[in-house]
């Protein structure tokens, strides 16, 4: 027996922060402000770090195999990504002024990996509930970081031209290039970049395990 009525009890538990979260994305990308201001660190936490949790112990396999979502091998990669994504998107979102070249095209990718992340954890639950109250949110609080990444770099090249000279070697050079691309190109760099990490991590997901 799956422990997926953990995730189902806590999808139902979410159904307003997550209704907060969309106002919140829909508000910031047409305004640029967020609409909680200090609100939305407590908000925040809610949709991205209390998932994470629980799923570690929803995630539990029965004595024949089977496993809810992530196959128990693969678990310690997957929660440092996690983690890592976290610390990505608290950092973006807090910051103040761009980092180094380098560490941007870093955070951007991380970034990317967990929206994709999402959507594999959505592809391998196969609830409506947790797509819509628990990975959608917290798929567009990333993207909404990506966003705000934009936003800062626009402003702060057209204020104060940090990115040039780019330092210390061949890798902050062309990763300030990319940062200097138009948004198409440079989102299509950033996601090239990710496949080397995303490419197995859907295949972890897809493959690995079986769910009911």
């Amino acid at each position: 027996m799956y422990n997926l009525f953990y995730m189902e009890v806590y999808a139902m538990v979410m159904a307003f922060p997550a209704v907060l979260a969309y106002v919140d994305v829909i508000y910031c990308l047409c305004t640029g402000k967020r609409i909680f201001r200090w609100g939305a660190l407590l908000l925040e936490v809610v949709v991205l770090v209390l998932p994470p949790l629980l799923l570690s112990f929803a995630d539990a396999g029965d004595s024949r195999g089977n496993y809810t979502i992530i196959f128990p091998l693969y678990r310690p990669v997957v929660y440092t990504l996690i983690l890592l994504c976290l610390a990505a998107y608290f950092y973006a979102m807090w910051r103040k002024k761009l980092a180094a070249p380098l560490l941007e095209v870093l955070i951007h990718c991380t970034l990317l990996l967990g929206v994709v992340l999402n959507i594999l954890i959505a592809l391998r639950m196969r609830s409506p509930d947790t797509l819509f109250l628990i990975n959608l949110p917290a798929a567009l609080l990333l993207i909404l970081a990506l966003v705000r990444n934009h936003r800062l770099l626009l402003y702060t090249l057209e204020d104060v031209d940090v990115l040039e000279p780019a330092p210390r070697g061949w890798p902050s050079r062309v990763c300030s290039q990319l940062l200097r691309m138009r948004p198409v190109e440079r989102i299509a760099v950033l996601i090239a970049l990710s496949l080397p990490v995303a490419a197995p991590l859907a295949k972890l997901f897809l493959s690995a395990g079986r769910m009911h």
